[in-house]
C-alpha cells in the first residue's frame, strides 16, 4: 500500500443540532465519490479517450469505472497515463487500480495537481518516486491526506521480460535489497 500522508487532523469544535444534522447530510452524500467530471484515459498511442462506466459502457474504451474508486484496464506496452478528477469536496482516501494484463511489467508513478494539466506537463507534483511492478494485478493506493483536484497515474509497461528502471532508495543496505527483491519478482522461474 501506498501512503501519500499520515498525518490526520480533526478540528474539534461545538455545533448546534441543526448545523450537525447539515453536516452529517453532507459527509453521508459524500462518503461515495461522485465523477461527474470524465477520467481521462491516455493509451500508449496516444489516444485521450474517456473511461467508461459500468453503467454506460463505450465501445473501444481503454478502461473501465467499475465502481466509484475502481478502474480496471488491460495495461499495453508503453505509456499509460490517468488523469483522474477529484470533486471538491469528496471523500477519498483511497484509490484501486486494476491491471487485466497479469504478465506486464515497469513502473508507475503518481503525481498531484491543483488545476488541469497535460499528461506530460512538468508542473504536476509527483508523490513517492518510481514504483517498480511485476506481474501485480491490484494496485491499492492509499490517498489519505491528498489535498488536490487531479491525481495522474502513469503505468509504463515494459517489453516482456525487460525492465529498465528501479527508482532511488535513500541508502545504498535499502536499495540492493529492493533491486534483489525486484529481480526475484521479474526473473522467470527456474526448473
Amino acid at each position: 500500500m501506498l501512503v501519500l500522508a499520515s498525518i490526520v487532523v480533526q478540528p474539534v469544535c461545538t455545533r448546534t443540532d441543526a448545523i450537525a444534522k447539515e453536516a452529517n447530510n453532507q459527509n453521508e452524500n459524500l462518503d461515495r465519490v461522485n465523477f461527474d467530471t470524465q477520467i481521462e484515459c491516455i493509451t500508449p498511442d496516444g489516444r485521450v479517450s474517456p473511461v467508461s462506466d459500468s453503467a454506460t459502457r463505450l465501445p473501444n474504451a481503454p478502461a473501465l469505472m467499475m465502481e466509484e474508486d475502481i478502474i480496471s484496464c488491460a495495461l499495453q506496452e508503453g505509456e499509460t497515463t490517468f488523469i483522474i478528477p477529484l470533486p471538491k469536496a469528496a471523500v477519498l482516501d483511497r484509490f484501486i487500480f486494476i491491471n487485466q494484463n497479469a504478465s506486464a511489467c515497469g513502473e508507475f508513478n503518481i503525481a498531484i495537481s491543483n488545476s488541469h494539466l497535460p499528461a506530460g506537463s512538468p508542473k504536476w507534483t509527483q508523490v513517492d518516486g518510481i514504483i517498480p511492478f511485476a506481474h501485480k494485478r491490484l494496485f491499492n493506493l492509499s490517498l489519505l491526506g491528498v489535498e488536490a483536484k487531479y491525481v495522474k497515474l502513469s503505468f509504463h509497461v515494459e517489453k516482456a521480460g525487460r525492465m529498465t528502471r528501479l527508482g532511488l532508495y535513500r541508502d545504498e543496505k535499502e536499495q540492493s535489497g529492493k533491486i534483489a527483491q525486484v529481480a526475484e519478482l521479474s526473473a522467470p522461474a527456474e526448473e
